[in-house]
């Protein structure tokens, strides 16, 4: 079954309805190092992180843009032309997917 890979830890929000599309949330923004001192250490933990993600897999759109931006990025630098997202929607109260295909 697809991996869900969601750019922050559950922290405020609950993330568990995302599990509709997968078996497993794996947390892969650290929020512990500020940001705005280094990109460095994120780009690597979220390069180590991402490492395991397949085509069949989901990148759960919540969180810190920079670190959403970052994700996109080191997939796209990983050869991915096409991307599973999984997109909040406030009036359905539920997570949807998006395919982002370039």
């Amino acid at each position: 079954m697809s991996k869900i890979y969601a750019i922050k830890d559950e922290g405020k929000f609950n993330l568990s309805g995302a599990l509709e599309y997968g078996d497993e949330i794996i947390s892969i923004f650290n929020r512990e190092i500020p940001v705005w001192s280094s990109t460095g250490p994120y780009v690597l933990q979220m390069n180590n992180k991402l490492s395991g993600f397949m085509p069949d897999d989901y990148l759960l759109i919540v969180g810190d843009p920079v670190g959403i931006f970052m994700a996109g990025m080191i997939l796209a630098k990983r050869g991915f032309k096409k991307v599973k997202l999984l997109k909040w929607d406030n009036r359905q109260k539920s997570y949807f997917p998006v395919i982002i295909e370039i």
